[in-house]
């Protein structure tokens, strides 16, 4: 596909802007994280996206990974690409926040997500946007007005706790869907809720502490949570294809199982069995009324 090959493109100019940049610590870990970030959610996010095209979680994760890549473009030694990366450098993590929270349609379907989300992004953008007028990312950054380095000081510092509090209502809402209602999530499903949650776990322990220890680039501890972080969230589009190969190889055998004549409800039964969950319900298209019923309702009306 093109867009994996512009992914491709994207991993190697993060490489070639860190070997241009002397002032740049580590470039080979780096380059790798980010790398490892990028490449993840864009070739996971085509591979949804392919798999079903009307669901926009694979486009919001293709979305995440260029973004990430363009974040590297504060590598460059030219003013406006280096502008450019600084201004989205906090978009990545609000992405990752709101791609975890509408897994699996890409929609926030609940007023909490919404307003988590919706939150966030506030936050990042406007707080971001005031740190670079006030003089926040140094010569180079075409956006600044003026030189007030205390408000910026102020600004990160609010930003990074909120932006943490955030994250940490984001856990609550996964725990309430891996755990609500009393019952136990499909078994491929539990793993990826869990990455979701331990990357947004790491995120937030990433921006709280840097505003109570220091930033990464000065203090060793911080940076060493910094690259767990990049390592930890990378690790949740790899746990979806985990998810999606398992679902498969648990729902073929199961409907294998069952034969040819199986009835329509000892299919519904072999699936609940299957993905561990009671509730499931099988829709299937009722061309003769022009809409939509369940495997349980054709039970009840064989008819149809």
């Amino acid at each position: 596909m093109a867009s994996t090959e512009v992914g491709f493109g994207a991993a190697a100019t993060t490489v070639v802007l860190g070997l241009t940049n002397d002032d740049l610590d580590h470039v080979g870990i780096r380059a790798f994280l980010n790398d490892w970030l990028t490449l993840n959610f864009i070739v996971a996010g085509l591979i949804a996206w392919w798999r079903r095209p009307e669901s926009r979680f694979g486009l919001l994760m293709v979305c995440a990974g260029f973004v990430n890549f363009l974040t590297t473009l504060s590598w460059a030694t030219a003013a406006l690409p280096f502008t450019v990366g600084i201004a989205l450098g906090m978009l990545p993590p609000l992405l990752f926040l709101h791609v975890f929270l509408a897994y699996p349609t890409g929609r926030l379907d609940g007023a909490v997500e919404r307003a988590i989300v919706a939150g966030a992004y506030v936050t990042g953008v406007v707080l971001d946007l005031l740190r670079m007028l006030l003089g926040g990312a140094g010569p180079r950054n075409l956006l600044e007005v003026a030189s007030v380095p205390r408000a910026v000081e102020i600004a990160r510092d609010v930003e990074f706790l909120v932006v943490s509090a955030f994250c940490l209502a984001g856990i609550g809402v996964l725990a309430a869907r891996r755990w609500g209602a009393g019952r136990p999530p499909r078994r491929p499903l539990g793993p990826l809720v869990d990455s979701f949650a331990l990357g947004l776990v790491m995120i937030a322990a990433l921006f709280s502490s840097s505003v109570f220890f220091g930033s990464p680039g000065e203090v060793a501890e911080i940076e060493t949570v910094r690259r767990l972080t990049f390592f930890v969230v990378g690790l949740a589009p790899i746990a979806f294809l985990i998810g999606l190969l398992r679902s498969r190889l648990a729902v073929g055998p199961a409907i294998v199982s069952l034969g040819a004549e199986a009835a329509r409800g000892n299919v519904l039964d072999a699936l609940r069995t299957a993905l561990r969950d009671p509730s499931l319900e099988v829709a299937y298209w009722v061309a003769e009324y022009d809409t939509s019923s369940t495997a349980s309702s054709a039970s009840r009306n064989p008819s149809r």
